[in-house]
């Protein structure tokens, strides 16, 4: 894929960068290119890589206090402690992450701490603590008018209902997310939604029947976006739950890259975290380093 060659070349890049930085003693300069290299590294998937890098990125800024590149840092490790299940950690980092980002008044931040600690919570077993911090996350969303991140809030606000047992609250939320995402045209977000009420029907409500159909048109939809993990992911829950589909998703799994996603169908998907590369830059797109990139290709000329 293009894209990918792209972000190894600014990896080459960003790891010149930091030589450099570090050589001259330019402390503030090296973090963000650390946080850039990391950044690379959780679009690639590589999570190990990516966290060394953010944790680098965070040391060096918190010694120069570079308040808002440090809360970036931060979100930064947050989100990719979350994306190797590695909720517990997760969470000293991301209230760090909120209280800096309330300093410096980032309404983007801001948002994202709250959302992802949220879901730090939920799947750390924490779930009522998380209704508080997605109810806000909801609800600033919706005084922004941000309909796209609306319906992901609203999923996860479903999962933490779902995760207390909660499940009328549950649908209602999976339901408004499918209709808003269908309304604003997001087909892979109406995907994501028709996969958490297919895990609410077949894991909450013991209605397998019901999730499998809800389950059906997500995978032909993911088919249609050419999403191969998540159509593979889709498949995987299909084969938990029904034999006919055990072969078709084994083939799928061994010719789709799923990564970290296939080990997130212990019981059912988290569809709130998409895999596509597409989808993780626009997760992460305050904090990609695109900017910091085309910055280094005037320095090196």
């Amino acid at each position: 894929m293009a894209e990918e060659r792209d972000l190894w070349k600014e990896i080459a890049v960003a790891e010149q960068l930091i030589a450099i930085a570090h050589r001259t003693g330019k402390t503030q300069e090296e973090g963000e290119w650390w946080l850039g290299l990391g950044t690379c590294y959780y679009f690639l998937d590589f999570m190990k890589e990516a966290i060394s890098a953010f944790e680098q990125a965070i040391a060096l800024l918190r010694s120069v206090q570079a308040t808002q590149q440090l809360c970036s840092a931060n979100c930064c490790l947050g989100s990719a402690l979350l994306q190797a299940d590695r909720f517990l950690q997760a969470l000293p980092v991301l209230e760090e992450a909120l209280q800096l980002a309330s300093e410096v008044e980032d309404g983007d931040a801001t948002l994202e701490c709250l959302s992802h600690l949220g879901y730090a919570l939920t799947e750390a077993g924490q779930p009522q603590k998380a209704l508080s911090y997605q109810q806000e996350a909801l609800d600033l969303v919706r005084r922004r008018g941000d309909r796209g991140t609306e319906v992901n809030e609203l999923g996860k606000l479903g999962n933490a209902y779902a995760h207390l047992d909660q499940i009328s609250e549950a649908l209602a939320c999976h339901e408004q997310a499918l209709a808003l995402a269908r309304e604003i045209g997001n087909r892979e977000d109406e995907a994501y939604q028709l996969g958490n009420l297919g895990a609410t029907y077949t894991d909450h409500l013991r209605r397998p029947e019901q999730g499998l159909l809800y389950f059906r048109e997500a995978y032909h939809i993911f088919q249609a976006c050419e999403d191969r993990p998540n159509e593979a992911k889709t498949l995987v829950n299909m084969a938990g739950r029904n034999k006919p589909f055990m072969l078709m998703s084994r083939h799928s799994a061994s010719n789709a890259d799923m990564g970290t996603d296939v080990r997130r169908s212990k019981t059912s998907v988290v569809w709130e975290w998409p895999a596509s590369l597409k989808v993780r830059r626009r997760m992460l797109s305050r904090f990609t380093s695109r900017l910091l990139i085309s910055h280094a290709n005037l320095v090196i000329g």
